[in-house]
């Protein structure tokens, strides 16, 4: 579907713009179907859950939704001078900070089991 849209938006005369920010939108969207399967794949042999896969998971879909707001913005041109923090700025921040506590999050969790294992071989 991904290849049939940008052969589609190319034969349309869409500028290199627009194409690139389909081809990202779509190219994200399946690294989170992928990471869903995966996820799904690993519960099913092991009957445990990651929660690790699932922050991965919103990683990928935060940066994505940044990735479409900085193209949709460099996209349309600016008519007028409005606030210096636009909704769409402050939205960009908000997701920023997100995948920053996400990573984090990823860290802790690392670490965590990896000082679990070593008490455990203590």
């Amino acid at each position: 579907y991904t290849c049939v849209d940008v052969v589609l938006e190319f034969q349309a005369g869409k500028g290199v713009t627009d194409i690139t920010i389909t081809l990202v939108h779509h190219l994200l969207l399946i690294m989170i179907i992928l990471e869903i399967l995966w996820t799904l794949k690993n519960y099913i042999r092991t009957q445990r859950l990651s929660v690790e896969a699932f922050i991965i998971i919103a990683i990928i879909s935060s940066v994505r939704k940044i990735l479409v707001i900085g193209a949709s913005v460099t996209a349309v041109p600016a008519v007028h001078h409005g606030p210096i923090l636009s909704p769409l700025m402050a939205d960009v921040m908000i997701e920023a900070v997100v995948i920053f506590l996400m990573v984090v999050a990823i860290y802790v969790i690392r670490k965590s089991r990896v000082l679990i294992q070593g008490l455990d071989e203590e």
